[in-house]
């Protein structure tokens, strides 16, 4: 059974503002899950001392974001319960049944996309699951020699640990007791305007939204103009 605790993680304990809300949220409609922040200290504390095994790995990883995909992983392994990103709203209270683990499509070719994907933003897992053995394995021996990109347009970071990646395990593999829902379930598209947020909300299929805040993009946008105007 899924633990009652959620997960987030952040650099530290200074929540932004623009986030606070959703947290406020999760937090509200689940009064009976505990709530588990972990700052960049304590999640690297905690592969310090519970993987230590995995901890070359976690240091050697050029991109926070992708020690960051890594822990909630590992917390999954280690510890279960829900892990979801800061800017990702929740809708109702939280209830998986009797699933061991709920992993959600983010993309899938029945709703239009143009591939199956697997979302690594919200998932809910009980400890110990095989599928979270297999992406820590997965990490630990790096990107494959002969990989192919999910998409053009994905990143280093998503082929590395992100979503790209947990897609790649999901797809390799085969796992019983897991539930995949349908990718409007807990990945409808991100709405753009208050009209399309209260479609989402009237849908009846619906139980969250990821708002794809993208911090990490923003971040290594941000880079490139400062490297530019230095070199102006």
């Amino acid at each position: 059974m899924i633990p009652k605790i959620i997960h987030q993680t952040w650099k530290d304990e200074n929540l932004p503002e623009s986030q606070k809300p959703h947290i406020d949220k999760v937090k509200s409609l689940n009064p009976d899950w505990e709530y588990r922040l972990w700052t960049d200290a304590q999640m690297l504390e905690f592969v310090e001392s519970e993987f230590p095994d995995f901890l070359e790995t976690y240091k050697n990883f050029p991109k926070n974001i992708m020690r960051a995909d890594s822990f909630r992983y590992l917390i999954m392994y280690k510890i279960g319960g829900v892990y979801l990103d800061l800017d990702y709203e929740v809708l109702e209270p939280f209830d998986f049944g009797n699933a061991a683990l709920v992993l959600p499509y983010n993309r899938q070719i029945s709703n239009g996309d143009k591939y199956d994907g697997i979302g690594n933003c919200f998932f809910a897992s009980e400890p110990y699951h095989p599928f979270w053995k297999k992406a820590i394995e997965a990490m630990k021996k790096g990107l494959p020699k002969n990989l192919v990109y999910q998409h053009k347009r994905s990143t280093l970071e998503e082929e590395t640990t992100g979503p790209a990646f947990l897609s790649r395990v999901f797809h390799e593999n085969s796992f019983e007791n897991m539930v995949n829902p349908d990718r409007m379930v807990y990945h409808p598209p991100t709405p753009k305007t208050k009209s399309e947020q209260a479609t989402i909300e009237a849908n009846g299929i619906s139980k969250g939204i990821h708002h794809c805040a993208g911090t990490w993009r923003e971040a290594k946008g941000l880079k490139k103009i400062l490297q530019k105007l230095k070199r102006r």
